[in-house]
């Protein structure tokens, strides 16, 4: 799954992504979601990003991972956390106004 998911980014030309609660599928030997490595492969192979994030009052108890216990809620928190920040170089939507 890994490799498809990341050969399918490879063939893009522009990544979205939809960060909510919850972090996401980890494959078994992998210590990154799948979201994860599919947002670090379109950023090491330069493709541009363009990441909505859901605000956290938006976000309902049952689709957190503080709630299904899928991943430490934490994971979800940091990785929303870098993307927000910028410090991977990812174009936010409010960057357009």
């Amino acid at each position: 799954m890994r490799q498809s998911c990341l050969a399918d980014v490879a063939e893009c030309d522009l990544y979205i992504g939809i960060l909510g609660g919850r972090y996401g599928y980890i494959q078994p030997g992998e210590t990154d979601s799948i979201t994860e490595l599919e947002y670090n492969q379109a950023s090491n192979k330069g493709i541009p990003r363009l990441i909505f994030i859901k605000e956290l009052g938006a976000i309902t108890l049952p689709n957190s991972d503080a709630y299904t216990h899928e991943n430490e809620p934490e994971r979800i928190n940091q990785f929303r956390q870098r993307v927000a920040g910028g410090s991977a170089g990812a174009t936010r939507p409010d960057s357009f106004s």
